[in-house]
């Protein structure tokens, strides 16, 4: 009989839920029942459609039927705190806890809104008897404030999501050593365009090191999230740039493409200006030996070691800064970016299954 239940993200745009869900899929399956919660197959906008509908509705008979019939010793559930998805999860929960008393996790990817919802099951205690596991601290003494969570019911275990084992870390130091030697440096900033991810703040910072650094070139990518903001960047970007000799702009770029720009790029910019929980860039450009330049963020701690592999700044001014320091240091620059190599290899996904099976107690 399995023992337990959980319930994941497996389908839609690659983000920390999905990665996570995957990698949780892969490792236990064998031994636990697995739901897809998921009703997109890519990215979402939060809003009701006729097929998130009918899929809540099979996902939720799918829940009572192994609620009645499985005997779980436990539930986890990769919960989604907004849009038409968390009051999906609400009545799902509502059935769980209905029908079992076992002990049931959630794990919050991303954060919390402070709707009349989540204030109207704070009022009942609904979180009351609930466990959680979020990505950092100042997200979970949110979630204590916002759902009455308990706070010793709650761990923070980052999104460690690296299979060190298999990465060639050898290579990735003569990648950087290669990067060092040439007199190209790339400047990387992949985002949504998204107002609050802060890309215009990304041009401002590289147009003030620009002249003093003629070998240096901007690359932005990321989807389309608002057409709104878009254009306004590429305004922006073609004032600066006209004929894009400095700066160029990828749309959705991903696979062998995304790989090959992280590995021929020195410094990612992350000048987001959202609390982010995590970030999964910035973990993506550890692993490529990137120095990180970033705005002070919920998790920005996670990934630098302040002066070692990176900086934060809060500023326009403080981004231009740090990125004119560290492209007229090629020692210091060097050394930033085998700190953040290094630095990766405490993102190994078996210290990520330590510590969620401690969490579940499995």
């Amino acid at each position: 009989m399995k023992s337990g239940l959980f319930i994941l993200h497996l389908r839609g745009s690659t983000n920390g839920a999905k990665v996570v869900s995957k990698l949780i899929s892969e490792r236990y399956s064998s031994e636990n029942d697995i739901i897809d919660i998921a009703t997109s197959y890519g990215p979402s906008n939060g809003k009701l459609s006729a097929q998130k509908v009918v899929e809540s509705i099979l996902f939720c008979l799918q829940v009572i039927y192994k609620s009645l019939v499985k005997k779980y010793t436990f539930i986890y559930y990769s919960i989604t705190p907004h849009g038409f998805a968390f009051y999906r999860d609400v009545a799902s929960l509502l059935i769980i806890k209905s029908l079992t008393a076992k002990k049931i996790t959630l794990h919050f990817h991303v954060e919390i809104k402070n709707n009349f919802l989540v204030k109207a099951l704070k009022k009942i205690n609904f979180f009351k008897e609930i466990f959680a596991i979020c990505i950092n601290q100042s997200q979970k003494e949110r979630l204590v404030l916002l759902t009455g969570i308990p706070a010793e019911h709650i761990r923070v275990i980052p999104n460690r999501i690296l299979p060190c084992k298999n990465i060639d870390f050898l290579s990735k130091h003569e990648n950087i050593s290669q990067k060092i030697r040439r007199h190209r440096k790339i400047i990387l900033c992949i985002s949504n365009f998204l107002e609050g991810k802060g890309i215009e703040d990304t041009v401002s910072a590289y147009l003030e090191i620009r002249n003093n650094h003629p070998s240096s070139y901007l690359i932005i990518a990321g989807n389309i999230v608002d057409e709104a903001y878009f254009k306004k960047i590429m305004k922006k970007i073609d004032l600066i740039d006209p004929n894009r000799e400095r700066i160029k702009v990828f749309i959705n770029l991903k696979g062998k493409a995304k790989e090959k720009a992280l590995k021929h790029a020195s410094v990612l910019l992350f000048p987001s200006k959202l609390p982010e929980t995590f970030g999964l860039v910035n973990l993506e450009a550890l692993e490529a030996g990137l120095a990180i330049i970033s705005y002070k963020t919920p998790s920005s701690h996670y990934f630098i070691d302040e002066k070692v592999n990176g900086y934060t700044a809060d500023s326009v001014e403080g981004l231009a800064k740090h990125l004119e320091y560290i492209l007229s240091q090629p020692s210091a620059f060097e050394s930033m970016m085998r700190s953040s190599l290094e630095k990766s290899k405490k993102f190994d996904t078996e210290i990520f299954f330590k510590e969620l099976e401690s969490a579940l107690s499995l």
